[in-house]
């Protein structure tokens, strides 16, 4: 019988342990954000309906490599596009402001075909020189580091030639010299949602060429490097 006690008082001491390493196990794993923190459309949405510009272009930041869109999804881009577009025509917003009205804009319309402006005409692009007032970033998506990249620790630059229509937005985009592995898709579908204060000539907004390079990995303070064609 004491035998037999000391052999359940065993059992009892190897499943605390056993039960103790997987707490320590479950505290120890990074946690699994739940479903309404992580980007989506339809929390885009709720912030549209809100009129919360700044937290949009973040959330629509997040949804850059999203694939294309569904009707329902499609329609809550239009509304950011209108509602980038009524922001930008206010008076009295500030640059801040401004701004992130412009990166949402451009966001949304990065999920669309090139699209002709509202007075439904187009522009060729011009190459910026002295009497063009060259486009300012406002507004970047950080490229995605593909895993692939990252497991054979590729690092370097990938140049895009970029077109940056009337409203700032970039309208085509080419890779001029590119990375393996994936990233000169990474470093396009980044690009292409990044918005600028657009070019001017003589005070009117004008689509110009722009080359600017993306640097693998995406450092902290990374700025935008940005060459005249």
């Amino acid at each position: 019988m004491k035998t037999c006690r000391l052999g359940l008082h065993l059992l009892a001491v190897l499943f605390f342990v056993h039960l103790s390493a997987l707490w320590a196990q479950s505290a120890a794993a990074p946690a699994v954000p739940p479903a309404a923190q992580r980007a989506s459309f339809e929390r885009l949405g709720d912030l549209l309906d809100r009129d919360e510009v700044a937290e949009g272009a973040l959330e629509l930041g997040a949804l850059v490599n999203a694939p294309a869109p569904t009707p329902a999804q499609a329609a809550i881009l239009q509304r950011a596009v209108e509602i980038g577009r009524r922001h930008l025509k206010r008076e009295g917003e500030s640059v801040a402001e401004r701004n992130a009205s412009r990166h949402l804009l451009c966001l949304a319309r990065s999920h669309f075909a090139a699209e002709v402006f509202e007075n439904g005409k187009s522009m060729s692009a011009l190459s910026t020189g002295r009497s063009i007032d060259s486009p300012e970033v406002v507004g970047q998506v950080k490229p995605k580091y593909t895993a692939e990249a990252r497991e054979k620790r590729v690092t370097g630059t990938v140049i895009v030639e970029i077109v940056i229509d009337r409203e700032g937005c970039v309208q085509e985009a080419r890779v001029l010299k590119g990375l393996p592995f994936g990233l000169n898709e990474s470093a396009l579908a980044a690009v292409k949602g990044w918005a600028f204060q657009p070019a001017t000539l003589s005070g009117e907004p004008v689509s110009v060429y722009l080359v600017v390079t993306v640097n693998y990995p995406w450092g902290k303070g990374d700025k935008v490097p940005a060459k005249a064609r």
